[in-house]
């Protein structure tokens, strides 16, 4: 976080997660595995802006703050013609607050809640669509802790 001016700051972050699975058919709402690996990838970068109810030398610090997100999903399966792998890119916002706490002059730790929502137009044949899914948002607990310089 980046303090701009009395209690406003702003922010970037990026992260990157993937799993691993396998293709699936869906016929009459029952899923049939097709046993052809798959490794779905999310890379979100979100820009956030916020207010610290709190000044520089308080040992607790509340904030709370809203953000965009740019969310790249990759789809790849090593055996898949490059009409079935998917790489897209979609946008959402987020809303987040939380609570820093001082340990020692350099080091702090704290609590944060994070709610997403990232809007998805699913493929017509894919699974999402199956099981009508069409945010890739959620809600998120973090324990954070970090280093002042």
């Amino acid at each position: 976080m980046i303090n701009l001016w009395k209690g406003v700051f702003v922010r970037i972050d990026a992260s990157q997660s993937s799993i691993s699975g396998e293709r699936v058919v869906i016929f009459n709402d029952e899923v049939f595995k097709l046993g052809i690996p798959l490794t779905a990838t999310l890379t979100p970068l979100e820009f956030g802006a916020g207010w610290r109810f709190a000044g520089s030398r308080s040992k607790i610090a509340p904030y709370v703050g809203a953000s965009a997100i740019s969310l790249k999903y990759k789809e790849t399966s090593s055996f898949a013609d490059s009409s079935d792998n998917v790489d897209t890119t979609y946008n959402g916002f987020g809303a987040f607050g939380g609570v820093d706490v001082s340990i020692t002059r350099q080091v702090f730790g704290g609590i944060e809640g994070q709610y997403r929502s990232i809007k998805i137009t699913p493929g017509p044949n894919s699974a999402a669509a199956s099981f009508n899914e069409s945010d890739l948002g959620g809600a998120v607990l973090r324990v954070r802790v970090g280093i002042r310089f």
